[in-house]
């Protein structure tokens, strides 16, 4: 409908909750409200009828489709301008305006009401678009539930379900189940792995260096090569133990022959001690005669020795009292001597003082001797007249000269 289209309307268009709004409002205040809305509820009451007739139920429905879309179209723009009225007619006063407001909001929520039914006629494709996508992805999370353990990052599987085709996603759902196979393969072989290396573990040193880095593939073995690799370590065991066994008998025979050997030579060993002994004895023997020998000459000399060691210490004893009884005498005697000889001299020394001062004048007319001439002289006398020593004689000159010089 065009907007300078005059629709004239019984005031019955208007509900009954809009007239409610009203009642308190003095009459002129209503009518000038009930005129100014009047179009707008005309209008919204031409698109709800109109909203009953449209049936779309089909995505084929294109007409349908743009009749609704038309209509919900129309009803907002008359919605907008009934707002745009609100702010209008409220500006008059509080109560005008909770009026105006309060006859708004039943034609908002009327014409919401139309509008979202008409939204759905006009979008009935994409809704129905999306109803699909919704009931697909239920489906395909059936078709791959279990397997979110094998869906990498890189897969990003809530793109993958909404846009892949059936062709792809049937490829897809493949692609995780061979993933799941191979893992439940993989934990199978280790599991198989696991029991077949305890199986095999009393074989262990029978396995070469590349069967052992190998080791972890035996899971994938089929147990018919997995049987024939069990028995072939069994061979090398029998083998091992046959070679074993033949080393055995060949050490027993080498160990009776060492044996054999070892017992000729201990008997051997055994002779030579046995001679050994003996001649040890006889020379222990030998040895004892010719010590206690020795001994006896060692005693017979050791006592002939004491003997002349005492003989000799008593004759030595006996000549050293001789030598110190004649030392005394000596002694004694030559104490006499000298004390002879002290008198001898004292006497002479006077008899000399006596002949100097004879001999020796301190007038002017006497005959004066030198030094050197008066000791000889008195030296000769001594050593002449009483035997006194030549060089004693000369000491006691000489006093006997400082005496005289000293008078």
């Amino acid at each position: 409908m065009e907007e300078s289209e005059v629709i004239v309307l019984d005031a019955e268009v208007i509900p009954a909750e809009a007239r409610a709004e009203l009642v308190s409002l003095e009459a002129p205040t209503a009518a000038n409200i009930q005129s100014a809305f009047v179009s707008y509820f005309s209008i919204i009451e031409k698109y709800r009828k109109l909203d009953e007739a449209i049936q779309v139920d089909s995505v084929d429905d294109v007409d349908g489709m743009k009749m609704a879309r038309e209509a919900r179209l129309a009803l907002a723009k008359n919605r907008t301008a009934a707002d745009k009225k609100r702010k209008e007619l409220k500006e008059d006063s509080i109560k005008y305006g909770k009026a105006v407001q309060g006859v708004y909001n039943i034609i908002e929520y009327v014409s919401s009401q139309v509008e979202l039914s008409l939204d759905k006629k006009e979008k009935f494709a994409e809704y129905a678009e999306k109803k699909r996508i919704e009931e697909l992805v239920l489906e395909r999370k059936a078709d791959i539930y279990g397997m979110d353990g094998y869906i990498l990052p890189s897969d990003m599987a809530e793109t993958v379900i909404k846009t892949y085709t059936t062709e792809q996603w049937l490829s897809y759902v493949e692609t995780l189940k061979s993933r799941k196979a191979a893992e439940e393969t993989r934990l199978k072989a280790e599991r198989i792995a696991s029991e077949r290396k305890v199986e095999i573990a009393q074989y262990k040193k029978f396995l070469t260096a590349q069967e052992v880095a190998d080791i972890n593939s035996i899971g994938y073995m089929p147990d018919a090569v997995y049987s024939a690799f069990v028995s072939f370590l069994k061979d090398r065991e029998l083998a091992y133990e046959k070679e074993r066994e033949d080393l055995r008998v060949k050490n027993e025979e080498a160990r009776k022959i060492a044996e054999a050997t070892a017992e000729k030579a201990k008997k051997e060993a055994e002779e030579i001690r046995k001679k050994a002994e003996a001649d040890a004895l006889k020379a222990k023997k030998a040895k004892e005669a010719a010590d206690a020998k020795a001994k006896a000459e060692a005693d017979e000399m050791r006592k002939k020795f004491e003997e002349e060691r005492r003989v000799a210490d008593e004759k030595a004893n006996k000549e050293a009292e001789d030598a110190r009884k004649k030392l005394e005498e000596a002694q004694k005697k030559a104490a006499e001597e000298s004390e002879k000889a002290k008198v001898a001299a004292e006497n002479s020394r006077k008899a000399l003082e006596d002949e100097a001062k004879k001999r020796v004048s301190d007038s002017a007319g006497k005959v004066i001797i030198d030094k050197a001439t008066f000791v000889e002289v008195v030296s000769d006398f001594l050593y002449s007249e009483a035997g006194i020593n030549k060089l004693l004689g000369i000491d006691l000159a000489n006093n006997l000269l400082s005496k005289l010089e000293a008078k």
